[in-house]
């Protein structure tokens, strides 16, 4: 249904109009005084002066997950994480592709592994990447992470 002249005048007339050059004054009310603090200080600016603090990201117990620039080699025991599975599985890396410089979403996205698996007594293949976290050197720290994800 088309708008009549006058609901567009009704909408348009509760809206304020941008002050002019001429009209503006530096004694506004509107406007905060120059000395007026707008981020004040903090609490949680201030840094802890207890010795044994230590920040939850500089804590060896915040990320479990390891290094996530790892390079692999060919024939390397791998652990990897399928899409869509809550189990990690054991596998071998079969082939190794760098990302070419070129291409932004590749680089995000770092070197790909074709690894080979064993799942519920089948032979697969599964592309993984590192920065997406879902393929772990095998070493006995991350053995003991995987042993207690299951």
């Amino acid at each position: 249904m088309p708008r009549s002249a006058a609901t567009y005048r009704r909408m348009w007339s509760g809206r304020r109009k941008p002050a002019s050059s001429s009209s503006y004054s530096d004694d506004s009310e509107d406007r905060a005084p120059r000395d007026y603090d707008f981020f004040g200080s903090s609490d949680l600016s201030e840094p802890e002066t207890e010795p044994e603090y230590t920040p939850e990201t500089e804590d060896g117990t915040f990320d479990k997950s390891g290094p996530r620039d790892y390079r692999f080699e060919l024939r390397e025991t791998v652990w990897v994480k399928p899409r869509g599975c809550f189990e990690w599985f054991r596998g071998t890396v079969l082939k190794i592709r760098e990302p070419p410089l070129r291409d932004r979403d590749s680089v995000k996205r770092g070197t790909l592994y074709l690894v080979i698996f064993r799942r519920h007594h089948t032979n697969m293949r599964d592309i993984f990447s590192s920065t997406e976290g879902n393929i772990r050197p095998d070493t006995p720290p991350v053995r003991a992470l995987v042993r207690g994800a299951s």
